[in-house]
């Protein structure tokens, strides 16, 4: 899963902006969010990657252009030997009287978290396979997994996309995991989310 793919995700949140960051500030900083170790350790998952995302655009709020930052933060975990990966990022959602302002906190948004950042942009319809409770980040949240099939020149795989998301401490915290249907990672998958820390979680 490249940092490409999820760059080009994130770059949505920084497009609707005006309203992304309130309070009049037009920066944000996501604290980072990981695995720990334990969980790590239980899976034989690893990091393969981690990365600081800083994406700037400029926007139009209240007939002003106006430049908007975001820092997000990702880890990407992979396992020696088996195909698929297991990503957490965090991205700035300030909570608001209606409610969190990041789309990638609202429930909604999850299939669309999926698509984006499962490295499943050539796929069919995401189709609900299962839902489950978890508690990521300190927070009760649902685990959810659809399957799908990925494309890739001429050859088809099926696969599993698992998502959750939450919202912790001022951030958004998504966790998503892709692996082959071939391959038994259901199990492996929600430890790692349960064993996702961020804020006063880590």
């Amino acid at each position: 899963m490249s940092r490409f793919h999820v760059a080009l995700a994130l770059a949505a949140l920084v497009v609707v902006s005006g309203c992304t960051i309130p309070g009049g500030s037009l920066t944000a900083e996501a604290n980072p969010a990981s695995v720990d170790e334990g969980a790590l350790d239980a899976t034989g998952y690893a990091v393969d990657e981690s990365a600081t995302i800083a994406l700037n655009e400029t926007v139009g709020i209240e007939g002003e252009d106006r430049e908007v930052g975001v820092k997000n933060h990702i880890e990407t975990y992979a396992r020696n030997g088996e195909s698929g990966r297991f990503v957490v990022f965090s991205t700035p959602s300030p909570d608001t009287d209606d409610g969190p302002v990041n789309p990638f906190a609202k429930r909604s948004e999850r299939r669309d978290v999926g698509r984006m950042l499962g490295e499943v942009n050539n796929t069919s319809a995401l189709v609900v396979e299962n839902r489950q409770n978890v508690t990521m980040a300190g927070q009760r949240t649902e685990l959810v997994t659809y399957a799908t099939t990925n494309r890739s020149g001429e050859t088809t795989t099926p696969v599993f996309v698992h998502v959750a998301v939450a919202q912790n401490a001022g951030d958004a915290v998504v966790a998503v995991g892709v692996h082959p249907q071939s391959v038994d990672a259901e199990g492996s998958t929600k430890r790692l989310v349960e064993g996702v820390e961020h804020g006063e979680s880590a």
